[in-house]
């Protein structure tokens, strides 16, 4: 998949915000905002209160509940497509005016409002994950695991060892931390909510061509340029002996940019982990350090086929920046002067 500014090719980009199913309102302008993962999409509209249009400034007062769905289509001979649905948590009416502003997450918001009544004793994490999603009216699809969540203690494998404080966490923070602990991905398309590997230098990727871009902004941590090492300890109270595991760059398989500096190093510790516990966090610590030695962040002509379900590609700067992403965050504009633009920040793919 590729993006480019081709002069012939005429767009008329068209945004639809649909209130609880059945009102149809009228957008002045939108935003929203995208995640890689671990985090909710939001949105934010702004929608007139004039008479006779939309909603009047006192059902707006009185709205007790509003569901917003946001489509948006680039062409007029092109169907609409969801770009974000879920609840508004805050209405701001201003009559002198004559517009309110609406702003809210999607569907994974009543996850992350909900505290988890459970430690999840003895569960995969796909039974976990699938748990979660009925208890809150969503579709799972899931990537099985053959291991319980968690670490053992007792005799009986809980998610405690997962979240601290487990009692005081939301639903998302369970799967955020099961999706961190496994290398996983966790985000909500609609209302389906996917679990799965994270994506990786291996997947198809999108590419974005440098010359297509209205603007483009290309970051590098000097200090991360030499790589880094991650050492993970730990006592095992089953060996009753101390673990040690270590990951660099070269050794976890990420880019390297080694110019005869000495890699930065760190430590860390993990309770009662076994050796390959301690290698797999280890590996994951020293890729997402490794990630942050290089990113982008480019604008470019809102498109709806940019996801951040998929690697992403720079081509054509001519720098050591042509290689692969993974995209951090997606935000869409809609406004009346400058139409429907984009921006994508990025960190490298390792």
């Amino acid at each position: 998949m590729s993006f480019s500014l081709d002069p012939a090719t005429a767009r008329t980009p068209r945004l639809r915000a649909i209130l609880n199913d059945d009102t149809l309102l009228a957008v002045q302008s939108a935003q929203t905002t995208h995640h890689g993962s671990y985090s909710a999409a939001s949105y934010n509209l702004v929608v007139p209160i004039s008479e006779g249009v939309g909603l009047s400034k006192a059902e707006w007062a009185s709205l007790g509940q509003a569901r917003v769905r946001i489509q948006v289509s680039l062409n007029p001979n092109q169907p609409f497509t969801d770009l974000v649905e879920g609840y508004c948590d805050k209405i701001q009416i201003h009559p002198v005016i004559g517009c309110a502003h609406l702003a809210g997450r999607d569907l994974s918001a009543s996850m992350i409002d909900n505290k988890s009544p459970s430690d999840y004793q003895n569960q995969s994490p796909a039974e976990i994950v699938q748990a979660i999603c009925q208890r809150h009216g969503l579709t799972a699809v899931v990537t099985a695991t053959a291991s319980f969540a968690g670490r053992c203690y007792a005799g009986n494998s809980t998610v405690v060892s997962l979240a601290q404080y487990t009692a005081l966490s939301s639903d998302w923070d369970v799967l955020v931390c099961l999706g961190q602990t496994l290398g996983f991905d966790v985000f909500i398309v609609g209302h389906t909510l996917y679990f799965r590997p994270s994506i990786s230098v291996s997947d198809t990727p999108q590419y974005v061509y440098a010359g297509s871009l209205v603007d483009l902004s290309m970051l590098r941590m000097l200090p991360l340029s030499g790589g880094s090492t991650v050492t993970i300890s730990s006592w095992n109270s089953a060996l009753g002996a101390s673990v040690t595991a270590t990951a660099n760059s070269d050794s976890s398989g990420t880019a390297s940019y080694s110019d005869g500096k000495i890699a930065a190093s760190y430590l860390g510790m993990l309770p009662n982990a076994s050796v390959s516990e301690a290698q797999a966090l280890a590996s994951r610590v020293a890729q997402s350090i490794n990630a942050e030695a290089m990113s982008i962040e480019f604008s470019m002509p809102g498109d709806i086929s940019l996801n951040t379900m998929q690697p992403l590609r720079l081509c054509g700067s001519n720098t050591a920046f042509d290689v692969t992403y993974k995209i951090d965050c997606i935000v869409r504009k809609f406004r009346p002067r400058s139409g429907f633009v984009q921006t994508v920040r990025a960190k490298l793919l390792t």
